[in-house]
């Protein structure tokens, strides 16, 4: 991860962030309140079978912040907020506001409506350009509720193209035809790009024409539903020498313990950790109780430090410990991917032909801890996502950048300690707040809200970044009839050439007759 990476926004304390864990939760149909991202196995080589016989999936290994995306309305002050949530469940407001499109509004005017109830599942990436300019992105990859709609139990499929439709196509053309609201969007909202799991080794060539660290490959199911917790069909491949475990580094007797997480607040002792290095051990015997990443050093047979995990909390489960251990022992190699790609191709096209989907295996456990989540049975379908660049180089996008370099370190952190009056303008003119308890809903007027005869955020400074929204990809084919295509068709077709990841290539939405129409009465 770049160390220059930081938060773009300013963490919620108080009675407001239970406030906003709470209004997840109830998205999500959930009791607990903890970080809802589904988390990856471990890839081994019975997953070979897994890609062989089932639809995935493939993208590069993002190495960043995993950020869920939170839009809500503050009714109190009738403001739209937008939050980043990271793995310890913190919020964080960021100014930026994602337009409706333009059957959702009650208005019918374009960019004066905005998102809300609307949650995603991304990366928060810092790109550097060829000419040394740092861009802020944040990559998603999956969307788990949409304008109120929750969509885990739907295919991942529908889910992306939920996000493109519903999302990203407003977003881009906010960008292309209200350049001055472009211009305050504090970091680019692109989709990750995805390809068929046969094209492994596009994904693998691409990855160092990348402008952000890579450090593996994410495969995931296009047909099963997003599970809270512990995911048996997002699959997390890593070369075998990067494979690595999160454990608490705990300090005793001078040796330096590392412990493992069993739930709740509850760590256990694992091994020690050797560290010869004199500036090293300096430094981590001021860090007792802190999360450290380490990987396996077969050659000493023992765990060496990688670095500190400041997004964490916990170190890894012990579930998910063994799991690693064996895909340490079992791994795959990149090139025994690639070798099964054919394969994958043969039996996803004979699939395809059929017109039968394998389903995924019964799986049991691994929930660390979460709840199955009942949901009400979604209202609409999907439009198919395009592809998009993704901060790839080799990728021209149809925007041109317009701002001058860009900083990372505005992202200055402020505690809250109680919502700020209504009388406040700003988070940028408000500090410390200690003032009793706050209004049962509210917090500081971060910005005004757009009503139906204005479309503009607020007048406050922010960092201007010009370009891209959704990538260098072309969204989808001018021709409406275009959007009677499934994902799969838009990613891969034998009539035409299976598109190269970053290369800008068109892309085909669903077929007509999969897509119902979005039901915004409960807007």
């Amino acid at each position: 991860m770049d160390p220059a990476l930081t938060m773009p926004g300013e963490r919620v304390l108080g009675p407001y962030l239970d406030i906003l864990r709470q209004q997840v939760a109830d998205l999500l149909h959930v009791r607990h309140k903890r970080f809802a991202g589904a988390q990856p196995v471990s890839f081994t080589k019975e997953h070979l079978d897994s890609l062989e016989n089932r639809n995935f999936f493939v993208c590069e290994k993002t190495d960043g912040l995993r950020m869920l995306l939170y839009t809500t309305f503050n009714e109190r002050l009738s403001k739209y907020e937008t939050f980043l949530i990271d793995r310890k469940n913190e919020f964080y407001f960021t100014k930026i506001l994602l337009p409706l499109p333009l059957e959702a509004t009650k208005s019918k005017k374009p960019f004066v409506e905005f998102h809300r109830c609307t949650l995603l599942d991304g990366e928060l990436i810092l790109d550097t350009e060829p000419n040394g300019q740092k861009i802020l992105r944040y990559l998603v990859f999956d969307c788990l509720v949409c304008i109120g709609k929750t969509v885990i139990d739907r295919p991942f499929r529908v889910r992306l193209g939920h996000f493109h439709k519903f999302v990203l196509e407003p977003l881009k053309e906010m960008v292309v035809k209200r350049k001055d609201l472009a211009a305050r969007i504090p970091f680019l909202i692109e989709a990750k790009e995805m390809q068929l799991s046969y094209h492994v080794k596009e994904i693998f060539d691409s990855i160092p024409f990348l402008k952000h660290k890579s450090d593996g490959l994410i495969f995931t199911s296009s047909e099963e539903p997003y599970t809270l917790g512990t995911d048996p069909n997002i699959l997390k491949w890593k070369p075998a020498d990067e494979n690595s475990v999160d454990f608490m580094l705990r300090i005793r007797n001078d040796q330096f313990e590392l412990h493992l997480w069993e739930g709740q607040d509850r760590h256990r002792f694992q091994a020690y950790l050797e560290v010869e290095n004199q500036q090293l051990r300096d430094l981590l015997s001021q860090s007792n109780g802190k999360i450290i990443e380490c990987n396996w050093d077969p050659e000493h047979q023992r765990w060496q430090y990688m670095r500190f995990r400041e997004d964490k909390n916990t170190g890894n489960h012990t579930d998910v410990y063994r799991k690693i251990l064996h895909s340490i022992q079992d791994g795959v190699t990149r090139e025994e991917l690639e070798a099964h790609a054919p394969v994958i191709k043969s039996n996803w096209k004979m699939r395809e032909a059929t017109g039968t989907v394998t389903p995924a295996p019964s799986y049991s456990g691994g929930s660390n801890g979460h709840a199955a989540a009942p949901v009400r049975d979604p209202a609409y379908s999907s439009f198919a996502p395009s592809s998009a660049s993704s901060g790839y180089r080799s990728a021209p996008g149809p925007f041109s950048s317009s701002s001058g370099p860009f900083s990372s370190s505005y992202a200055d952190t402020r505690h809250y300690d109680a919502p700020p009056g209504a009388g406040s303008s700003s988070y940028d003119d408000a500090h410390q707040y200690d003032n009793g308890a706050p209004p049962s809903h509210g917090y500081a007027q971060t910005h005004v809200a757009p009503h139906a005869d204005s479309s503009e955020y607020d007048d406050q400074p922010q960092h201007h970044i010009g370009g891209e929204v959704g990538g260098g990809h072309n969204d989808l084919d001018e021709d409406d009839d275009d959007l009677a295509r499934d994902l799969e068709d838009a990613l891969g077709d034998d009539e035409h050439d299976d598109p190269v990841v970053g290369t800008g290539g068109a892309h085909r939405g669903p077929r007509d007759g999969d897509v119902e129409e979005l039901d915004y009465g409960e807007y």
